[in-house]
């Protein structure tokens, strides 16, 4: 509770969801495996073959977990989260891995408002672009020369985990930078209380701030 205030620690004002839960979300999503057309169409390929395999399990998630399939459920559970803010934040502010991650989980769950956002960040991933392109091409819903097979097997993997029931992850929006100074006066009064009163005052002190989920 004495510890200095440092709101870079769990959150930043210039993105619209909370930093930490979006890492956490995309913790078990392997981007590395994205990096290069190859081993993408490899991995996405294993992916596929799995959900095609184990098909019958996958409406059973999350009561019934099979360890083979946890990636899947890994990816489904973050595109059924995709919004265009989600993919404005990893498209800006997650260097090349977010694009990556943004890329490939748009051209799982492909929507008109994405296209926007990768266009800009196409020319900062020079190495990934193809993964940027191919999200475009399932957003227009045309072909992506020179990547078909991947288009392919991406198209299969969107059927496959759509059978996975969806999980709310409960993304949280950042604070402004107005907000963000409220927090911070939330944050020492609770670390005040503390001092004063002990735990039971502290967090009587937390329970009533509107920043409690933050805190």
């Amino acid at each position: 509770m004495d510890a200095a205030f440092n709101p870079k620690e769990f959150c930043r004002c210039d993105v619209f969801y909370v930093e930490s839960d979006v890492l956490r979300l995309l913790h078990e999503v392997p981007y590395f495996r994205f990096m290069k057309p190859q081993a993408a169409l490899r991995f996405w390929t294993r992916l596929r073959d799995d959900g095609r395999e184990l098909a019958s399990l996958l409406w059973q998630f999350p009561l019934v977990r099979y360890e083979p399939l946890d990636t899947l459920y890994a990816c489904a559970k973050a595109a059924s989260e995709l919004d265009e803010e989600l993919v404005a934040d990893l498209s800006t502010h997650y260097s090349w891995q977010g694009v990556v991650e943004a890329s490939f989980l748009a051209a799982l769950r492909p929507h008109a408002a994405y296209a926007s956002h990768l266009r800009r960040a196409r020319d900062r991933v020079p190495h990934n672009g193809w993964i940027v392109d191919l999200a475009l091409s399932e957003v227009r819903g045309s072909a992506c020369e020179g990547h078909l097979e991947h288009q392919k097997v991406i198209r299969e993997l969107r059927e496959i985990i759509e059978r996975i029931p969806e999980q709310p992850t409960a993304l949280r929006r950042g604070p402004t930078a107005d907000e963000l100074l409220q927090l911070q006066a939330s944050t020492i009064a609770v670390a005040n209380a503390y001092r004063e009163g002990g735990v039971a005052q502290a967090k009587a002190v937390l329970d009533a701030s509107p920043w409690r989920d933050f805190l």
